[in-house]
């Protein structure tokens, strides 16, 4: 076990570096994302320990609440066209790729709508569980694969748009001793109540909520350093990288052909649906991009920190969809499974 968990670590810090010296745009979480990927194809097999994954999603959430503030109020309601407009897209994306998938991809009706879900793979595949059985492989590489090319295809795309220099900023570290142990007791303190409740993702949701309502009343001011961001990237980029264990090279390539369709479609409507709301309600079209792709909500809201673009606002739609596919699935899956 040790000695998995250090050539993993391995893995992922030379691909870290080798991606930070070729200058690619969020080399500490795409370094990480691509070398573990090519170490679970090889047929390595390791499991990222338990506490890490929590640790880093309560981390993440921590960060992600710092950058909110007391006009965080205001701007969630300017926002609510944009959350509807979400909304609608959500719908579409699942209706068009699901019929995609059953035309052109022999898809069973489940199996097609839950691999059509713009993010949520897991909890989609949890619920189907409780009502029927869908193609699991097909499912998960699905979800996957599509993941795979938003996360590694859109900081690309995020530099391009900002420039060379536009997304590099600079900040002003502030720490009080005080104020991070109130941050960390409220942290954990909210994670129980969300666990209790049997809310989703209580570990980031948790900290959101709690240490969110800190700094939107002003009882802290916290700045962190970006180490613990960058730490955070390359776990969550190892841990993308590690769910193609028990996949072969050659599965996810023959999974292309179904793939990179639902990939380009899931784009398309993305950014149809972005630039109408950039054009009905003047939000930021770049954001909107971040905000709607469905990359998973801690690999999202990770890349809108590092590049320390509108976190706040990609965060909300994130956390908005993600309570959408958890409140709305359950009743479309049984659906599917009683017209199958």
């Amino acid at each position: 076990m040790l000695k998995n968990l250090s050539i993993l670590l391995l893995v992922a810090v030379s691909g870290a570096t080798v991606a930070y010296y070729l200058n690619l745009p969020l080399p500490f979480f795409l370094g990480p994302a691509i070398s573990v990927m090519l170490l679970s194809f090889s047929g390595f097999t390791f499991k990222i320990p338990e506490i890490v994954w929590t640790t880093t999603r309560v981390v993440i959430g921590i960060y992600l609440a710092s950058k909110l503030s007391p006009s965080i109020v205001n701007d969630v309601i300017k926002w609510s066209g944009s959350f509807i407009m979400q909304f609608f897209m959500i719908f579409i994306s699942i209706f068009l790729l699901s019929l995609f998938y059953r035309r052109f991809c022999n898809f069973d009706l489940p199996t097609s709508i839950s691999s059509s879900t713009p993010g949520g793979a897991t909890a989609v595949f949890l619920i189907s569980e409780d009502l029927g059985k869908i193609d699991v492989r097909k499912h998960f590489i699905t979800h996957l694969s599509r993941m795979f090319f938003i996360v590694t295809i859109l900081p690309f795309s995020i530099q391009y748009y900002l420039g060379d220099n536009s997304y590099v900023y600079k900040k002003e570290i502030y720490f009080d001793l005080s104020q991070f142990v109130l941050i960390l007791v409220v942290s954990l303190t909210s994670v129980l109540v969300l666990k209790k409740i049997k809310s989703p993702s209580p570990y980031f949701l948790g900290p959101v909520i709690g240490c969110g309502a800190l700094y939107v009343s002003g009882f802290t001011k916290i700045v962190f350093p970006d180490i613990g961001l960058n730490i955070c990237l390359l776990i969550i980029g190892s841990f993308i990288g590690s769910r193609f264990q028990n996949y072969k090279i050659k599965d996810f390539f023959l999974n292309l052909k179904f793939s990179i369709v639902g990939i380009i479609l899931i784009f398309l409507i993305t950014i149809i649906f972005a630039y109408l709301s950039h054009l009905i309600f003047d939000l930021d079209f770049l954001a909107l991009i971040i905000s709607y792709c469905p990359g998973g909500i801690y690999e999202m809201t990770g890349m809108a920190l590092a590049f320390n673009y509108e976190p706040d606002f990609v965060l909300a739609h994130h956390v908005i969809r993600l309570f959408t596919i958890m409140f709305c699935m359950p009743f479309v899956m049984k659906y599917a499974f009683s017209k199958s």
